[in-house]
């Protein structure tokens, strides 16, 4: 009995060495690789954290951009662009529902790319459309931008008619992104897009909580197996490749409906500017996926899209419902001396300040020389001017 007592610690001191060592040797080489991921270049070094630093959309309130979510942070030599929200929640100046005599109110409507948290307020679209239209001499012009992350035409509707119809514009522009807005109008593909983005597997849960927290080790291993248990299951496709066939390979069913609420909601945009006087003109803006020379090596389209295919159906869209519209695609895939091939940053989808730019001169080329609105937009302007000047017209 004795020496059952004497050799107890002994077995547990063995025990607990033969746990221990596995344990520690697991530990250090963690750490290891840790300290490798950290000091040797790679791309889950400068990962954007899903961490919002800053208030979304708050009237008067801070927002500082850093990168895209989950996507490689802005280069050493671009400072974050700090975002100071109007008064209204929006990225733009503020703006009294009343407007100056004589002035042009141009209202645009859009997505990402109308808010563009991107790019420093007087780089964005709608500032640089003001600017171009302005120095055609003929009125003052005045442009308004109303834009969301994730809005399609559904929310540029309902925005115009609770919000945007209170500034009395004279011309809107609504925008058209061909890689998302459809599947932004339909409630369902929405949630599934949700799902893929955070929650396609457990791995990709943790790979974000792993950025999240600053786990560089394990945002890699997550992320690669993530990526393997999406390929096994079929699943190595964005949802929004989708839009980009004519027989979507997910749901099918939920496309069709996607394209009627698309199309639906133009049509009530034209109603709804129509029945007011006030002009429309959407505009076809471009994600990577429309522009061959934006494509990553590292991570191509499929082969299997139809590039034009979701700009061709909106353009029926709007020759159906007699709304002007611009397709910037084939402008954009020849670009002017001096601007980059690619008008999409290199770290993130969104334009450059160089796309926000082309953007707006070849609209405003649009609007003059091309389909005639501002000139339209001019007269009317000019004739309201002379009205509040001249009691005996009123």
């Amino acid at each position: 009995m004795r020496e059952w007592h004497d050799s107890e610690p002994s077995w547990r001191r063995r025990a607990a060495f033969a746990v221990a060592v596995p344990a520690v040797t697991l530990a250090l080489t963690l750490a290891a690789g840790e300290l490798g991921f950290r000091l040797v270049p790679n791309p889950y070094r400068d990962l954007v954290p899903w961490i919002q630093e800053g208030q979304w959309h708050a009237p008067g309130e801070q927002f500082v951009y850093r990168g895209a979510y989950l996507r490689a942070r802005q280069p050493p030599d671009i400072a974050p662009n700090v975002i100071r929200w109007n008064r209204g929640g929006w990225h733009d100046r503020d703006h009294d529902l009343t407007g100056p005599p004589g002035v042009a109110r141009v209202l645009v409507l859009g997505d990402s790319y109308v808010e563009g948290v991107q790019v420093r307020l007087e780089e964005l679209y709608h500032h640089r459309l003001e600017q171009a239209l302005a120095a055609q001499g003929s009125v003052g012009v005045e442009a308004i931008a109303m834009g969301w992350s994730g809005w399609g035409q559904a929310q540029e509707l309902e925005a115009l008619g609770t919000k945007g119809l209170a500034y009395r514009p004279d011309l809107i522009v609504a925008e058209f992104l061909p890689a998302n807005d459809v599947r932004n109008n339909h409630p369902e593909l929405e949630r599934m897009a949700g799902e893929q983005i955070a929650h396609s597997t457990q791995a990709r849960e943790l790979f974000i909580k792993s950025v999240n927290h600053g786990w560089l080790l394990p945002a890699f291993a997550f992320d690669k197996l993530d990526q393997l248990i999406r390929q096994i299951r079929g699943q190595k496709d964005p949802i929004d490749a989708d839009v980009y066939r004519r027989t979507p390979a997910v749901r099918p069913d939920l496309w069709a409906e996607a394209w009627t609420k698309t199309a639906e909601a133009l049509a009530r945009l034209k109603s709804v500017s129509a029945r007011t006087g006030i002009d429309l003109v959407v505009v076809i803006f471009t994600g990577p996926w429309e522009i061959e020379a934006c494509d990553d090596p590292a991570n191509p389209p499929p082969r299997d899209i139809d590039r034009k295919f979701p700009t061709l159906k909106v353009l029926e869209i709007c020759v159906a419902e007699g709304i002007p519209c611009l397709d910037l695609q084939p402008r954009f895939a020849r670009p002017l001396p001096g601007d980059p091939v690619c008008p999409h940053l290199a770290h993130e989808v969104h334009w450059s300040r160089h796309g926000h730019r082309r953007a707006a001169e070849e609209t405003t080329s649009f609007l003059i020389t091309e389909s005639g609105v501002w000139k339209g937009v001019v007269a009317r302007v000019a004739s309201r001017t002379q009205s509040q000047s001249d009691p005996a017209r009123i």
